[in-house]
């Protein structure tokens, strides 16, 4: 983050444990410093970047 870089996290492709964790991880740690989204939404944009 601190360098520029944009961190995609595809919220549907992590875990914890024990399972709350995995939902608090994400609203408190991730969401501040990444994009969330799904795995579904990565690979649309990566096979739309490989068509351009």
């Amino acid at each position: 983050m601190n360098l520029g870089h944009t961190v995609v996290v595809p919220t549907d492709a992590i875990a914890g444990v024990p399972d709350d964790y995995t939902p608090a991880m994400i609203r408190h740690t991730l969401a501040p410093v990444a994009t969330l989204t799904t795995t579904d939404e990565v690979l649309g944009r990566l096979g739309r970047a490989r068509r351009d």
